[in-house]
């Protein structure tokens, strides 16, 4: 009994798991193909908005259950539409560096190596993309 219950337990954490994994792939593909794009595409912007909302729904810091409070949702749609209005490689750079420490830092929190390693992966992917994608774009304007 106590070995199925155990079970279940460790069964339901991989399935939640792996929403969350889920979720944030889709949060770097959205960031992906809005950098690929370029910062002046008015859907790159929009990928940006939507990757952004992922972000909220992905981040470590706050418990889903909480509420907002007004002024934390009025500082959401004022990210939201900063991003839409001042969108450009400098600001992407910035961004991406900030969610490179965010999932940097989670890499020590697990003791799974699968985890360790996905955060890991999703590092390295991050770092790329600054280095070999925005920073040139940034430096040089060019695409």
């Amino acid at each position: 009994m106590a070995t199925s219950t155990a079970l279940q337990i460790s069964q339901l954490f991989v399935a939640k798991s792996w929403r969350w994994r889920a979720l944030f792939l889709v949060m770097l593909l959205s960031l992906h193909f809005a950098a690929m794009w370029g910062v002046e595409d008015s859907w790159a912007r929009g990928l940006m908005l939507a990757h952004f909302g992922v972000f909220i729904l992905w981040q470590p810091f706050m418990r889903a259950e909480r509420r907002l409070t007004a002024s934390q949702v009025a500082a959401v749609a004022a990210v939201a539409l900063g991003t839409l209005y001042f969108l450009n490689w400098w600001l992407l750079a910035l961004w991406v560096s900030v969610l490179a420490g965010i999932v940097g830092g989670k890499v020590f929190l697990f003791q799974a190596r699968w985890l360790r390693r996905f955060y890991l992966l999703a590092l390295l992917y991050l770092v790329s993309l600054l280095l070999v994608w925005i920073v040139p774009n940034t430096s040089f304007g060019c695409r």
